[in-house]
């Protein structure tokens, strides 16, 4: 999945989890990620193992980005995103191969274009689904779902928060009101 920071990918991840009766998993790539040669594969190694042993499952990455950029990026004399990099190829390969209980990776990044090319191939991450922001009419109805649990101070009217936390979209040049200048 792929979209602004916001938009309800892992809200999503969990409905998808619940829906389909499956355990779930939720991992912050960037937490992976440690100062400690070899630490950081022996994090995912182990993150994988206990989601095989909770299958059905479904494994989820958030920030995806932060752990697997393209290739080349990472300026460590250790290499650590390479070579986690190349360990989640080997887990995504054996996801695939593997028998029992299936168990399921899903990772949200902010763009697909943010991700090293070899995880989008056919079999590993290949199915791409956009999330954009919830429209303005499901923002409010949304929020008083998502802290419905959530003792809120008597000041907050969650009717002002989707108007505050709505972004609009980067408009062009010619939009802006910008002339060319011949």
């Amino acid at each position: 999945m792929h979209g602004p920071p916001g938009c309800g990918k892992t809200s999503l991840a969990r409905l998808l989890a619940t829906a389909a009766r499956a355990n779930f998993v939720e991992v912050h790539a960037p937490q992976i990620v440690t100062a400690v040669v070899g630490e950081s594969e022996r994090r995912l190694s182990s993150l994988f193992a206990a989601a095989r042993a909770a299958a059905p499952c479904l494994l989820f990455f958030d920030q995806m980005e932060a752990l697997a950029p393209p290739r080349g990026q990472d300026t460590s004399s250790e290499k650590t995103l390479d070579r986690l990099l190349s360990l989640m190829l080997v887990e995504l390969d054996g996801i695939a191969a593997a028998a029992g209980p299936p168990l399921v990776l899903l990772a949200a990044a902010s763009s697909p274009s943010a991700l090293d090319a070899a995880l989008l191939r056919p079999g590993r991450l290949d199915v791409h689904v956009q999330v954009p922001p919830p429209a303005a009419a499901l923002a409010l109805p949304l929020l008083r779902r998502m802290t419905c649990r959530t003792p809120l101070a008597a000041d907050v009217d969650l009717g002002e928060r989707p108007a505050e936390t709505r972004r609009d979209p980067p408009r062009r040049a010619a939009e802006a009101g910008s002339r060319d200048s011949r």
